[in-house]
């Protein structure tokens, strides 16, 4: 099984670190889990 990819790399300035904490440790524990982040794109 791969590991899952919490696209840290998208995370952005108004990206709460709790939000993505929590989408981290839900993949890991294969939880269900509803989150809003802001991603952001290179351009």
């Amino acid at each position: 099984m791969q590991r899952p990819c919490t696209c840290d790399f998208l995370h952005g300035p108004r990206t709460q670190r709790r939000a993505a904490a929590q989408i981290a440790q839900a993949l890991l524990g294969a939880e269900e889990r509803k989150v809003e982040i802001a991603f952001y794109r290179k351009d």
